[in-house]
């Protein structure tokens, strides 16, 4: 049976939001330290797609867009 890998889409351009929601701190932390902290009760291993070299920081594998400014189906692909 192959492994399951939890994966987090983060970063991006946000343009919405003005900055990065994934970095932003809720309750002392970035937010997606929640993300890998839940993630990982499911999942064996978590990854997280991102082109921000910040997140590099958090323990786990950072993927880079393979295709970059197309947005999430790109750093799905």
């Amino acid at each position: 049976m192959k492994d399951i890998v939890g994966v987090i889409l983060a970063g991006g351009k946000s343009s919405r939001m003005g900055e990065d929601k994934g970095l932003m701190i809720l309750q002392g932390k970035p937010m997606v330290l929640y993300l890998i902290e839940t993630l990982s009760s499911v999942f064996q291993r978590v990854v997280i797609i991102s082109n921000d070299d910040r997140y590099d920081e958090f323990g786990v594998d950072v993927y880079r867009d393979s295709v970059k400014d197309k947005g999430p189906l790109g750093g799905i692909y």
